[in-house]
């Protein structure tokens, strides 16, 4: 999978590349130049998986190259109180999404406690 600058959309990258930049050279931010296809089987295969597995395999799709994801993805929401990001019902039909149980009780917390695993195995994939 390749990543493309939001503002000249050329010079795509690998997505370990586009960690370890942070920003494109022009100044934009990193997007994916398409977006992998999730099929039903997909969608079937995660209703038994955990969050860490749903993570590992979803961010898997995007960055191919970085190898356990899945030890990554645990250790990093293994910091969380229970279910990183836990669907609760509050009335029929009506259901909201949790994200507060991190280690600073902010919704934060998802993207930046796997952060660090990221960055570091992206490292070791560029070189």
């Amino acid at each position: 999978m390749k990543f493309i600058s939001t503002v000249n959309k050329r010079n795509a990258v690998s997505g370990a590349e586009a960690i370890v930049r942070g920003i494109a050279p022009d100044g934009g931010l990193y997007v994916p130049e398409t977006f992998p296809r999730i099929s039903a089987a997909d969608l079937a295969s995660m209703l038994d998986m955990d969050y860490s597995e749903r993570a590992a395999f979803i961010i898997g799709k995007f960055l191919p190259e970085l190898k356990n994801l899945g030890e990554m993805t645990e250790k990093a929401y293994a910091r969380f109180d229970g279910d990183p990001a836990p669907v609760l019902q509050i009335d029929d039909g009506y259901y909201y999404l949790e994200l507060w149980h991190g280690p600073t009780h902010a919704f934060k917390d998802i993207a930046l406690t796997l952060l660090p695993y990221l960055l570091t195995a992206s490292k070791k994939a560029v070189g």
